[in-house]
């Protein structure tokens, strides 16, 4: 059994959008398998994607860093358990409130959390009690340079829940089962390198006329990728609810990111489906 003075888990996230949606219904089942307590509040508005056992404090923004503490204040007290706060956001919002934890761990997902001087005095200074926490080895390496309180929690997956078999999945997606469906996962974003993955398409599909390149997300760049895609195999399905479920209409996961990627949560759930 779990510390009873640890024994409810708080989790505070900006928003719902992947992959925090996921993590936090993972990290709520499992406090819940211990006997633990769970509460879940995204700062943000709700999306399609609204999860009803959860909280939205409904902030149309996150440049208003007063009305943020304000709005999270109003639901929720100080807490004798755990807060595990999701990115900086959610961290600082928490801090300046001024509420009283047991403990509270700030869950970097990308680098750079301590990339500011501010930030680092604010972490020195206010912060003394708190964990610095990371979802892989390379960025806990980055906290190591400003902090020794750290934490490694790497992001999990639900493996309950169910997939899709590949004609379900390709009926879903609207794919083709008989083909070679190569899929790229995430947002549309210059981070994720969606254009490099148009241009080695284009290479691959004059040898293998079976390929098709399949986009699962939506984002910045999709305008213009789907400019650049006319005349070719390709199909952008947008954002898709519950996407992990549909992995199975695809043949090869690829992953473009550049190395300011953390960590790639679409390898576990490409990985559960056995692509």
């Amino acid at each position: 059994m779990p510390d009873p003075s640890a024994a409810s888990l708080l989790q505070i996230a900006p928003n719902d959008y992947p992959p925090f949606l996921d993590i936090c219904r993972c990290y709520h089942t499992a406090a819940l398998s211990l006997g633990m307590t769970s509460r879940v509040v995204f700062l943000g508005v709700t999306t399609s994607r609204q999860d009803a056992d959860f909280e939205y404090l409904n902030n149309p923004g996150f440049k208003d860093t007063a009305r943020l503490v304000a709005s999270l204040k109003r639901e929720v007290s100080d807490h004798q358990g755990i807060v595990l706060c999701h990115r900086h956001r959610a961290y600082w919002v928490w801090l300046r409130s001024r509420l009283k934890a047991h403990k509270v761990v700030a869950l970097a997902h990308e680098f750079g959390f301590f990339g500011r001087v501010g930030r680092r005095l604010a972490w020195w200074l206010l912060a003394r009690d708190y964990l610095a926490g990371a979802v892989s080895d390379a960025v806990l390496a980055e906290h190591s340079r400003t902090t020794s309180r750290t934490l490694l929690l790497p992001n999990a997956i639900e493996i309950e829940i169910p997939l899709l078999d590949r004609n379900a999945a390709c009926a879903t997606l609207g794919l083709e089962p008989d083909r070679i469906n190569i899929g790229l996962v995430g947002r549309l974003h210059p981070k994720k390198r969606p254009d490099l993955a148009l241009r080695a398409f284009a290479v691959l599909a004059s040898r293998l006329p079976d390929a098709h390149l399949v986009f699962i997300g939506d984002g910045e760049l999709e305008g213009e990728l789907r400019s650049a895609a006319v005349d070719q195999s390709v199909t952008f399905c947008g954002r898709v609810k519950d996407a992990a479920t549909t992995f199975r209409a695809l043949d090869v996961l690829l992953m473009t990111s550049t190395d300011e990627e953390a960590f790639g949560m679409v390898v576990l759930e490409a990985m559960r489906a056995g692509v």
